[in-house]
């Protein structure tokens, strides 16, 4: 039997409703949860997100390895599943904070885990569109869908979906405060081109660490989580700019800025500095270091933000390459060689100063990334 469009309307009503009663009559926490106020202490650091997430997913989370040679000096990047660098909430800009609160949870610190009234209104608005054009998920709500919700789960149309994220989001309250929270979501949502959490994102569309990210530019980034391909600043710069526009006036509605305040932000041009990663330097001891670090932690291990300090000398490096390049091309052609390797090693403790696998690493003709020198 066909569903006329006005019963599918009610129908999305009477579904959110039953939501609302069943999580009320079931036993939601006390009223002192919803008076919830921001505290004033600090917010969690780093290592203690990190804790938190692993206790929740029972893995760390995904971050952005970095291999460095002996003096700190960057050697390459391990970020083939997504870039992310997990920092603290104090770490955070309070207008980023303050803008995605706006945007995705105005009554984030006042609501349990479910904004019943978010809800209502939601209900109340689909039921008189001839689309879905609001949602009412919390903050709390989302990151229940990242931590415990397999992709196809999380996009799930169905009451039973509905009723599991609430009782998860009311849960998830419980166990830890409301900026512990916060802090979780700002490290975990998706903010597009593989940028997880909001230092990623700073990084990937600005080039810039998160202290550096103006008012202007964290309003861009505050509104992209929702829809990071339809609003990608790299690609879609009016839709990106647009949804910039809606940020400042939403936290306007929350009384986060003034008019005044918000005008002169959105005047100000945004300008984007894709990221663009480091080339790789002595690629084939990269190679050899991963493996080691792979035996040593595992795959997923190398995922989880390492901070591999190594024996290598980039100077003693650079020399080695402009050696062996030199070499092959004076002498190889008169005795038939079109490749070399070195390595340059400490004789006191055997430290590996420079290693040179082969002529070139990324030409193909001669196998380049295949290790002469081990």
């Amino acid at each position: 039997m066909a569903i006329s469009t006005q019963s599918r309307h009610w129908l999305g009503v009477s579904v959110h409703v039953l939501l609302i009663l069943g999580v009320l009559l079931a036993g939601a926490p006390s009223s002192s949860v919803f008076a919830a106020e921001k505290k004033g202490t600090e917010g969690p650091d780093a290592a203690r997100v990190v804790m938190m997430l692993t206790e929740i997913s029972g893995e760390e989370p995904l971050q952005t390895t970095h291999i460095l040679d002996r003096h700190g000096e960057l050697l390459a990047e391990i970020d083939d599943r997504g870039r992310r660098t997990v920092v603290g909430l104090d770490d955070i800009p309070e207008f980023l904070v303050q803008a995605t609160i706006a945007t995705e949870d105005r009554r984030f610190y006042q609501h349990n885990g479910v904004d019943y009234w978010a809800i209502a209104r939601a209900a109340w608005q689909n039921a008189n569109s001839d689309a879905i054009v609001s949602g009412g998920s919390t903050i709390t709500q989302q990151l229940v869908r990242m931590l415990y919700m397999e992709p196809q789960e999380r996009y799930e149309q169905s009451i039973k979906r509905k009723w599991r994220e609430a009782w998860l989001a009311i849960d998830l309250e419980r166990a830890y405060d409301k900026d512990e929270i916060l802090a979780m979501y700002l490290n975990m949502a998706y903010y597009g081109h593989q940028a997880y959490g909001v230092a990623a994102a700073a990084e990937v569309y600005f080039n810039k660490s998160l202290a550096e990210l103006t008012p202007e530019e964290c309003a861009v980034l505050a509104g992209l989580p929702q829809a990071p391909a339809l609003y990608d600043p790299l690609l879609h710069r009016r839709d990106a700019m647009q949804r910039q526009r809606t940020v400042l006036a939403l936290m306007v509605e929350a009384g986060a800025l003034d008019a005044d305040q918000a005008a002169a932000i959105q005047a100000r041009p945004v300008r984007f500095h894709p990221y663009q990663r480091p080339q790789i330097q002595a690629p084939h001891f990269v190679d050899y270091v991963r493996a080691l670090l792979i035996e040593r932690f595992g795959v997923a291990g190398v995922h989880r933000g390492l901070q591999a300090h190594t024996s290598l000398d980039v100077r003693y490096q650079r020399l080695a390459q402009r050696i062996v390049r030199a070499q092959v091309q004076a002498i190889g052609k008169k005795h038939r060689f079109n490749n070399g390797a070195v390595v340059m090693l400490n004789p006191a403790n055997g430290e590996i100063l420079a290693m040179v696998g082969r002529v070139d690493f990324y030409d193909a003709s001669i196998d380049g990334p295949v290790n002469l020198a081990i």
